[in-house]
């Protein structure tokens, strides 16, 4: 995380998480247990809109918000994820598989919104900032940005358009520009 103003940025909080403890991570699983492959998180995202909260309470629970803005999954719900899949899988009614792959991904989604909102309700608290940028896969989940906006957290909202890996390019060119050739920013 950082804070920054015009052509000065800080680091504000860093630290690496365990792949676990990040909310792609815990939504890469949740796609999984759904029924998608890696990068098929839009369409755990669509998905949800089918579902329930029936499932919430339970996968909830293996998750936490921490301090700090932080978000935390246990390896144990990690398990559990992978049961579930194995569960809906060996259903035969199609009706039925539908309805518990929807209802993970509901729950999935209602988690990973809660923990966005967590983290940039901390972000605000830390920084006092009218504005935010958004990064990384988790930024392209369009019902969580709208849940995040229409919290009122911050005047303007920025979701960096290349927000998976494949922007990392794109922030390393804007940190050299600006950070390492001291070039002005302009705004």
């Amino acid at each position: 995380m950082q804070n920054g103003e015009r052509s000065n940025a800080e680091q504000f909080d860093n630290k690496i998480d365990p792949v676990l403890d990040s909310i792609g991570g815990f939504y890469g699983a949740i796609t999984y247990a759904s029924g998608f492959t890696f990068h098929e998180e839009g369409k755990t995202m669509g998905l949800s809109s089918y579902g329930d909260s029936s499932m919430l309470k339970e996968i909830r629970s293996y998750t936490s918000l921490k301090e700090k803005g932080a978000f935390g999954f246990s390896l144990e719900g990690m398990r559990m994820l992978y049961e579930l899949r194995e569960q809906w899988e060996k259903e035969t009614d199609k009706e039925r598989q539908f309805e518990i792959r929807a209802n993970i991904a509901y729950a999935g989604q209602k988690i990973a919104e809660d923990a966005i909102i967590h983290a940039a309700s901390y972000l605000k608290e830390e920084t006092k900032a009218d504005n935010i940028c958004i990064a990384g896969g988790v930024a392209l989940n369009s019902v969580a940005n709208y849940k995040l906006y229409k919290t009122g957290l911050f005047k303007n909202y920025f979701i960096q358009p290349a927000a998976g890996d494949n922007g990392t390019s794109i922030g390393a060119a804007y940190y050299g520009w600006h950070m390492v050739m001291n070039q002005p920013r302009q705004v």
